[in-house]
């Protein structure tokens, strides 16, 4: 089985409510002090985007001929063997 390392870049959109600021400074301090990562209600957006998919072991899928040095990824799901020429998809 081929191995393969995604890169993927999460953005995370929450409120958060500060009630005890001092002025708008403090709580936009406090707000980033608390701020999660977590899934922590309904009102929030996750999205995710695949920036990058590399192959990093295993056969070729066409040939099956083993990868010898570094794959290239185009940014658009593309990756290109440099041992045999030959491309494969990942998304």
């Amino acid at each position: 089985m081929p191995a393969f390392d995604v890169k993927i870049k999460a953005t995370v959109v929450k409120t958060v409510r500060v009630e005890d600021a001092r002025d708008e400074a403090d709580a936009t301090e406090q707000a980033h002090e608390s701020f999660s990562v977590l899934c922590e209600g309904p009102d929030e957006n996750y999205d995710e985007e695949t920036l990058s998919c590399d192959q990093v072991a295993g056969p070729c899928p066409a040939c099956a001929g083993q990868l010898d040095g570094t794959l290239h990824d185009d940014g658009k799901g593309t990756v290109s063997y440099q041992a045999c020429g030959h491309v494969a998809y990942c998304y």
